[in-house]
């Protein structure tokens, strides 16, 4: 993984491009404190986990959040 300032990132953006399409993960920072990440897109899939499984173990609600609300305040 590279880190770059965002200067360095500034002068170099055609050049991060193509290591990025290379699969490298590159860091900016700014001030030494990393502030974007660089990434492949194709790995973005896998910034996010598939919550299908998790959502089908989640019961249905029959009572809306609405009358909850209303069985709180009154």
């Amino acid at each position: 993984m590279q880190t770059i300032s965002v200067a360095e990132a500034r002068e170099k953006l055609a050049q991060l491009l193509q290591a990025v399409e290379q699969g490298e993960e590159v860091v900016i920072r700014r001030y030494s404190k990393p502030v974007a990440r660089l990434i492949p897109y194709e790995s973005v899939e896998t910034v996010f986990p598939d919550l299908s499984d998790f959502r089908s173990k989640q019961s249905n609600a029959t009572t809306s959040l609405a009358d909850l609300r209303n069985e709180e305040r009154y």
